[in-house]
């Protein structure tokens, strides 16, 4: 069981796409702490609160996908 709701989801949807890529989209300060060649499948349990709030949000409304389409 995820301890976060929509984590597993993240994942299956975004998990090979670059940090480098996710911050054409969301801005230099996503995934801070992160490097632009890594993953968030390889990451995701140091994402800081504000990065992850987004992903979840934007997933439940069905734009992350678009949001990772639009930015590689």
């Amino acid at each position: 069981m995820d301890v976060v709701p929509g984590v597993k989801a993240i994942d299956i949807i975004i998990g090979d796409t670059l940090i480098r890529t996710l911050r054409k989209a969301y801005g230099t300060h996503f995934a801070e702490g992160c490097r632009d060649d890594d993953q968030p499948r390889d990451v995701m349990h140091r994402l800081d609160e504000p990065t992850l709030g987004t992903l979840i949000h934007d997933q439940q409304h069905g734009k992350l996908e678009e949001i990772c389409r639009q930015a590689s």
